[in-house]
């Protein structure tokens, strides 16, 4: 999938390009894990210089253990601050 123009009114739009992950059956909070976050989402935050990955308030997204799991991931990828943000949601 190419970069998408993500705009569509008077302000500033912007490219982005994103990898669509198919989850087949519920997404729970393991499953965002192992399907989405480990295999697709941290190798790609490795590539880059920064980054702020946002996501929205869905249950799978704000459990404590996925909330764990980015803790000691930015850990395991030794990011440093200023190299990585997340903005993660709470209820």
């Amino acid at each position: 999938m190419g970069p998408l123009n993500a705009g569509g009114y008077d302000g500033p739009t912007w490219s982005i390009a994103s990898t669509s992950v198919r989850i087949a059956g519920t997404l729970n909070n393991q499953c965002y894990i192992s399907e989405v976050l480990e295999p697709v989402v941290l190798p790609y935050l490795q590539g880059l210089a920064t980054a702020i990955f946002q996501q929205d308030n869905a249950r799978p997204h704000v459990a404590r253990v996925v909330q764990r799991f980015f803790v000691s991931s930015i850990t395991r990828l030794n990011c440093f601050p200023g190299r990585l943000a997340l903005r993660i949601f709470r209820r």
